[in-house]
């Protein structure tokens, strides 16, 4: 005997309750089962004209015809309860009380991937048919188990039961498993999680870890050049090329040299890498340079310190081009005053800084500074 009420609203949601009375042989926990599955069903039919009735499902027969397996497959039920009392003929009852809901998000998903993929449809009217005669046989089931008969027949019937069950279960099972994502959509969904774990590594083990060295400028001298003042500084920063080299050599080929990191994009593309990951990671952090940006007034000059360049040989010297051309390497390139030539914007000259400043700037302004920054046009 089923029991069923249902509150009015909007939204289709209501108390459903079952009871399932045992027959002889049965357990409690394959009552529990087939009360279950009643419960499911009655919930799914009660709703399925609440479904029929949203705009999403419009006159689309092929819809229509799977609505009941549809239906099925969007009813949560939530607060299931149980209760077992023993009838006037000394028999169990169990009845179970639950919240169905109809998920209208997942109702919506599902309705889409319906009516792209007509095969998802004739799955689920395959489905409903099959679940219609196993219910059938559960009900044939149920009158023979209220007769008394002998222990073989008894132990048949729990037997039919017990499979029964089970292929409902499976079908239900196949319908989720039509609408779940594919394997090729999981593992991208995988990978992008592994890339951006990556990509927080190196923006905090790396970037910001840069960005936060500590650059200090002095001022050598100055030459008045025409109606102009030319300063010349020299700076000097520096981080542990080795420390951010172990942050990046998971995802990518590296070699530390002369306190510069460098990152050769041969080493690091078409699978040559460590990681799947190589790749995607070495062309991310070619779009992330930093300079050191020397101002003084209103001029500045800056420095590249990370910065990719179309060097074949990734040697990080003083050749080749800075961001522009293809992405060959990339450079992370530390200065002390005892190093060689670095490059730098066009105002550099060896180790040295060589800013132009008008003359009433050279006569107000005499304080240099340096620090590390974005490089234009990136993040």
């Amino acid at each position: 005997m089923l029991l069923l009420s249902m509150s009015a609203r909007a939204d289709f949601t209501g108390p459903f309750s079952t009871e399932y009375v045992l027959g002889d042989g049965e357990t409690k926990a394959v009552a529990r089962l087939v009360a279950m599955d009643q419960l499911k069903t009655a919930a799914a039919a009660k709703a399925g004209s609440y479904v029929q009735s949203m705009t999403v499902l419009d006159n689309s027969k092929d819809l229509k015809e799977s609505v009941e397996v549809l239906t099925a497959s969007v009813v949560r039920l939530s607060d299931v309860k149980e209760q077992s009392t023993v009838n006037a003929t000394g028999q169990l009852v169990l009845r179970l009380y639950a919240t169905a809901t109809v998920d209208e998000a997942e109702l919506g998903r599902r309705v889409k991937a319906l009516r792209e993929d007509r095969a998802k449809g004739k799955l689920l009217e395959r489905v409903q048919s099959e679940n219609a005669m196993l219910r059938r046989d559960l009900e044939q089931i149920r009158l023979f188990q209220g007769r008394r008969t002998d222990p073989t027949a008894a132990f048949d019937f729990l037997r039919h039961q017990a499979e029964a069950l089970k292929e409902i279960d499976d079908n239900g099972a196949a319908v989720e498993a039509v609408f779940a994502p594919g394997s090729i959509i999981l593992a991208a969904d995988e990978d992008e999680e592994k890339f951006a774990a990556a990509k927080r590594t190196v923006d905090h083990m790396v970037i910001d870890a840069v960005m936060g060295s500590q650059v200090n400028i002095a001022m050598d001298g100055a030459e008045r050049v025409g109606g102009q003042y030319v300063v010349r500084a020299s700076l000097v920063w520096k981080f542990n090329a080795d420390e951010l080299a172990r942050s990046l050599r998971p995802y990518l080929e590296v070699t530390v040299r002369d306190g510069d990191v460098r990152i050769s994009g041969f080493d690091n593309r078409e699978g040559r890498g460590p990681s799947p990951l190589s790749e995607r990671l070495f062309q991310y952090l070619a779009t992330h340079g930093i300079d050191v940006v020397v101002s003084i007034g209103s001029s500045e000059v800056r420095v590249p310190v990370l910065y990719y360049g179309d060097d074949m040989m990734s040697t990080c010297g003083s050749y080749g081009a800075v961001r522009s051309g293809p992405i060959k390497y990339i450079c992370l390139v530390s200065k002390d005053r005892r190093a060689a030539m670095r490059r730098g914007d066009q105002g550099t000259e060896g180790d040295q800084v060589r800013i132009r400043v008008s003359e009433i700037e050279a006569r107000k302004i005499s304080q240099l500074t340096a620090r590390m920054a974005p490089a234009n046009g990136t993040r």
